[in-house]
């Protein structure tokens, strides 16, 4: 008798391991199926999102780059990584709540943003964001802790930063990039002494929304990502009230100079020293 395989587990099964295992796992749009109400589902379409990992070690292991390449646009990508009472439950709610004003901004009308409004859009792109690390078989940043935190609160927790701007161009209109690295180390502030924690970095561009993602574990660090003007910090809440679209608007030589910032950042020369 062939050996039963063990059922996988939910991205966002309870940390506490005397909790119910979420088992059962079922198809995610990772950007949300009610997207492609907006840009279709060609299937003639290619749809590349590049995942990138450096390994922040004294003696650099190396990275890698990881492309997974599907038909359709990335908004008609799927995951199979959470069970059906996440999917069709809270993460469903979650997008309903972001679905009106993030389709405002798809279609690059003005909007003006409350702080509701701010953190609908952020907490549906950190889930964008979350879901999307399981295109690599390399592991997550996110810890399983964090990943609790979120599906009980909704809430990016304050390691999250989210920021978005109007994008025009041609090249980047559906694009998604994440670029990940492990012990990163970062100076902490007033001290000497370094912290080591893991980041990520993301990009997605959905007709004219740009939206830049960045999650770190440090917590003494005031570590910063590289970014780019005319974009708007959505989480942690700069401003009560946000008017979008602001100037000047994200183009195409924007955001390549941004990738290349991306890589320095995430890359092994970029650390200090360590004995």
């Amino acid at each position: 008798m062939a050996e039963e395989k063990p059922k996988r587990l939910c991205a966002f099964q309870p940390s506490d391991p005397n909790a119910p295992k979420h088992v059962g796992l079922t198809k995610q749009h990772v950007f949300g199926d009610w997207m492609n109400n907006l840009f279709g589902r060609d299937q003639r379409h290619r749809a590349k999102f590049t995942n990138y990992r450096q390994d922040a070690s004294p003696v650099r292991i190396g990275g890698y780059k990881k492309s997974a390449i599907r038909p359709g646009t990335i908004t008609t990508m799927q995951l199979r990584v959470v069970c059906s009472d996440c999917n069709n439950g809270w993460m469903r709610a979650l997008e309903e709540k972001a679905r009106p004003t993030v389709e405002k901004l798809v279609r690059g009308e003005a909007v003006v943003l409350d702080a509701q409004a701010q953190l609908a859009v952020a907490a549906w792109a950190t889930q964008v964001s979350i879901i999307s690390e399981y295109y690599s078989e390399e592991g997550q940043i996110v810890s399983q802790d964090q990943r609790d935190q979120f599906r009980l609160t909704g809430v990016p927790s304050s390691g999250w930063t989210v920021w978005i701007g109007y994008y025009l161009g041609g090249s980047y209109r559906h694009f998604a990039t994440q670029s990940r690295t492990w012990d990163r180390v970062a100076p902490i502030p007033n001290s000497t002494d370094t912290e080591k924690g893991d980041v990520s970095l993301s990009v997605y561009v959905l007709g004219h929304l740009f939206c830049h993602v960045f999650y770190r574990s440090h917590q003494r660090t005031l570590l910063a990502p590289p970014t780019l003007p005319g974009l708007i910090r959505i989480w942690p809440i700069a401003t009560p009230i946000a008017v979008w679209p602001v100037l000047p608007k994200i183009s195409d030589p924007l955001i390549g100079g941004l990738m290349q910032s991306f890589r320095r950042f995430t890359s092994n020369s970029f650390y200090p020293e360590r004995e």
